[in-house]
């Protein structure tokens, strides 16, 4: 066995000195940021490690259990790398079996509806998502589901179900992310851009699609296309969803 890095993540007061421990010895020091998050990256020997993050100030010292998060071994040189490393810490990408991430596949309705919940960390829903078909939903996604519906970012198929293995389309993606904004309170200004397949877009998906592109969420294509009815892979769902966060909370890589 060899020795690994691990990176942790958290926040403690603005602008004050931490430390990363590792049995008992001070491995890296840094500061937080003005918004008092810290990121850390020390190094573990196999077997047993007590790993804890020091900080300097007037609060009381806390004990965490700390989650060790291996690299994806198929992102390695992607052009998403950044975006997928830096949503996997975040733990909003982790719905996938490690160690791999499969950029390549497909996303469904309900793998993206989760993905946006974790990255905003919608507050828990009282009850189930009002759909017919919740009890195919594997039990790691109800959760994320309901308060996604709670907080009014997805919605049903006008049968009543929600579709949750259906591939997710860019018309639904950029309807989705628009709603993520407008919960995050920002306002949402639409504009009208003009795709090659403009026509393609259904009514519904007309503003959300012109508020997506507007600020930056979602793209068209070299071709002046859209493409609305397009499927997505992981790498590009998870660009979508790291560039909402980097509109929300200024979120960097």
């Amino acid at each position: 066995m060899r020795s690994r890095d691990i990176t942790l993540t958290g926040t403690y007061l603005p602008n004050t000195p931490v430390t990363l421990v590792v049995d008992g010895v001070a491995q890296v020091q840094g500061m937080t940021d003005s918004a008092g998050r810290f990121r850390l990256t020390g190094t573990l020997e196999p077997g047993r490690n007590r790993v804890y993050v020091m900080g300097e100030g007037p609060l009381a010292s806390r004990e965490y259990a700390v989650r060790y998060l291996p690299p994806y071994t198929d992102m390695a040189g992607h052009w998403a790398e950044a975006v997928v490393d830096a949503l996997h810490e975040r733990g909003v990408v982790s719905l996938y079996p490690l160690p791999r991430f499969e950029p390549e596949a497909q996303v469904t309705r309900m793998e993206f509806a989760v993905m946006v919940a974790r990255a905003l960390r919608l507050p828990a829903a009282e009850e189930q998502a009002p759909f017919t078909d919740v009890a195919v939903m594997p039990q790691w996604a109800l959760l994320e589901v309901a308060a996604a519906v709670k907080a009014g970012i997805i919605k049903g198929m006008p049968d009543g179900s929600f579709a949750p293995d259906r591939l997710v389309t860019r018309a639904e993606m950029a309807a989705m992310l628009t709603r993520a904004l407008a919960w995050a309170g920002l306002e949402v200004k639409p504009e009208a851009p003009e795709f090659a397949d403009q026509a393609e877009i259904p009514d519904w998906a007309v503003e959300p699609v012109a508020a997506a592109v507007r600020h930056g969420l979602i793209k068209g294509y070299p071709d002046g296309t859209f493409r609305p009815g397009s499927p997505t892979t992981r790498a590009e769902a998870a660009t979508m969803v790291h560039r909402l966060l980097q509109t929300v909370i200024g979120l960097n890589p």
